[in-house]
This record gives C-alpha cells, structure tokens and sequence, in this order.
C-alpha cells in the first residue's frame, strides 16, 4: 500500500503560534514513516507559508518547550519536500523526501499542499483553530484532521459556545459578555459587579492557552483585566468563579466517539489558577489521571463531554474541560477543537490511559479525516 502523504500545519499568526509549533513538532517525530510521509509547513506570524522540517519548528533559547520534544533521532525528523505534480492518469506520485535540510522558502498554500492527501493543521487560536484555515481547506476539496468549520468557529468563541450550551441543557458558568466598541469600561465594570461577586474571571472570548485571562478580586483588579483582555480580542466574556475540582475528558471519533477516563488538573501551591505559567512552564502543573472523583462523577463528566461534541456537531477529536462542585455538579468550562498534540499533552495523556496510545490516537485522527471526506464528497452540492 502507498504511504499516506500528511502534511502537518504548524504556527499560525495567533498568539498560541509557539504552542503550535511544539504540537506539530511532536506529531511529526511520532508519525509511523512506514505508513505516512509527513511534510511540516510553518505558517508564519506574518501569514507566510513556509515547506520546513521538524528541527526547524523548534522555539528559540528561553521559551519553554517539553523535553520530551527533544528528538533523539534526527533522521526522522521529516525534510522540506519537493511534491510532484499528478500524473497524467490522474494519481498522485509519492513524496520525494530530501535528504540534505535546506533554507525554508515563501510558498503559496497551493504548492505546499501539492501532491498531499491529508492534512494535519495543528494550529490554534484565530486563524487556524477557529474555523479559517478549515473553510480554506473545504473549499480546495482536502481533507483534513479534526473538526468543521462549524464546531471549530463555536469551539473558538467562548461566548456562542456557552449560548449553545445552554440551549442544550448543558450546564455552564454564570457570565456576560462584552464588546470593546459598545461599552465604556466602566459600564462593563458596573454589570459585572452587579451580576457577580469577586472573585471573577476576564477572558477573551475567541482566544486560548489562558492568554490574556485574568482573575479579578476588586474593581481596580476588574479594570486592569478588561484592558488586557481587550488588548488580544474586541469581545471578551466575564465570568463568576466556580469553585470546584477542575476536569478534562478527550473524546475521539466521528458519528460515533468514545471518550477518555477524566484527568484532574492540579496546579503547584504558589499559583492561584490554571493560567498560561502553569499550563507550560515545568512543574506549574500535572495532569492526575484519573481524576480523584467517584465513578458516579466521572460518569458524568464523560456523558458532559459527549453531549457537548454532539451539541457542538464535533469531528475527529476534541478536549472538554469541566468543573465538578462538592455537590456533584458537572459545570462544563471550555471546548477545545484542536487540543495541545504532544506525547506529554493532556489528550494524550488521557486516552494513554484509557488504553489507546500517542501513534494509535495519531492513525485514527488521520483516518476519521478521510473517512469524514470520503462521506461529504458523496453528497450532492
């Protein structure tokens, strides 16, 4: 059988570009090369596409990156690729690797995409997560890893997200939400407080990783959170604390999911919440799997994360993150449509747990992709 060529889409001009990158660096170095040829293509801050390899996807001394993305073995790391253009029959040649790493060049989505046969776009935050890149690739007809353009715009806007929830019965945090150009600041400030009590949370609703998110005790800390939140998205949600054992559940799948044992988050003493320090940085943080609840709670949370996939109209994969109060409540928090995808990531942790691995979650996404196209290229348009 011929191997699958897989191009993985890394960066993005998000504030999560960094995020990305260590994502894809990763699913290159796991990619089985006896079934994939896999071709890295870093989109660029600047909206620039670039035919690169793993090595060159790696972050510059200071930014804090797993070491686990350390690849022992070069060689595997997949090299800049000149793809053939479709034989006069119609079929694809394979992927001519290079073996000499040469300077990465400016293409256009066309060439870098020339000869592919499945897309992997590990990119989050707006203009990749949200439901762009996704529409680029529906329209050139490609197939590609992970969920629609419609899941994947909701998945990005917290707001619409929990709007959709609610209307589903599916419980969510008391909030409100607020846009730049129609409220002064102080206006925002005084809804808030009169809606919720300190302490409180400011995010910006189309963005992720915790970036810009802030958590307000007073109004002086209120203000200061809604200039930042401001500075990265013109419309943020505001947000009553909820108190309670924070969760994660993946789910993997199309028409019909499954779904992983629940993950506890438990940050270290020093920190106050789950914010973008102690996500990344080296012992801000630790994934318990599973989670220390009851099997009654967790039944719960994993029945919360497939009515939210299916409300969501969901593909391929997904993490959704809950609380679960003292009193047994599951309070759906966020929706992520492309989660982080490295071997120490909280997706994969999850579903290494429940029996599935790292390699085995990467063939599987990879094939409910094409199995996803091969349906919609049936229907009649």
């Amino acid at each position: 059988m011929r191997k699958l060529n897989v191009a993985i889409l890394a960066g993005g001009r998000s504030s999560e570009h960094d995020i990305s990158r260590l994502s894809a660096q990763s699913i290159l170095g796991a990619l089985d090369t006896e079934k994939y040829n896999p071709v890295a293509v870093l989109i660029e801050r600047s909206g620039d596409w670039r035919l690169t390899t793993a090595d060159k996807l790696a972050l510059h001394s200071g930014v804090p990156q797993p070491a686990v993305l350390k690849l022992t073995d070069t060689e595997r790391a997949v090299r800049a690729a000149d793809l053939d253009e479709p034989s006069d029959d119609g079929k694809r040649r394979p992927v001519v690797l290079r073996s000499e790493v040469r300077p990465a060049t400016v293409t256009s989505p066309s060439n870098a995409l020339r000869g592919i046969d499945v897309i992997f776009p590990v990119l989050h935050g707006p203009y990749g997560e949200d439901g762009t890149i996704q529409g680029l690739l529906e329209t050139a007809g490609m197939p590609y890893v992970g969920n629609g353009v419609l899941a994947s715009a909701v998945g990005m806007d917290k707001a619409i997200f929990k709007a959709i929830l609610r209307d589903a019965g599916i419980e969510v945090a008391p909030g409100i939400v607020a846009h730049r150009q129609r409220e002064e600041l102080g206006e925002i400030v005084v809804r808030a407080e009169s809606e919720f009590s300190y302490p409180m949370f400011v995010k910006p609703a189309r963005l992720g990783s915790s970036i810009g998110i802030s958590r307000a005790t007073d109004t002086a800390t209120l203000r200061a959170a809604l200039e930042l939140a401001f500075e990265h998205d013109s419309k943020l949600v505001v947000e009553a604390a909820i108190v309670g054992i924070e969760v994660e559940c993946g789910v993997l799948g199309n028409e019909d999911p499954i779904v992983s044992v629940p993950g506890e988050v438990v940050i270290n003493d020093d920190a106050e919440w789950f914010d973008f320090e102690t996500k990344y940085l080296e012992g801000g943080s630790e994934l318990r799997v599973p989670a220390r609840i009851s099997d009654e709670a967790a039944a719960k949370v994993q029945a919360a994360a497939l009515a939210v996939f299916r409300a969501v109209e969901c593909s391929g994969l997904a993490r959704v993150d809950c609380f679960v109060t003292e009193d047994g409540r599951v309070i759906v928090n966020e929706l992520n449509t492309m989660p982080g995808c490295t071997p120490t990531s909280a997706y994969a942790k999850l579903f290494e747990a429940s029996g599935h691995s790292f390699n085995e979650v990467l063939d599987r996404l990879i094939q409910l992709a094409m199995d996803r196209h091969r349906e919609q290229q049936e229907l009649k348009h």
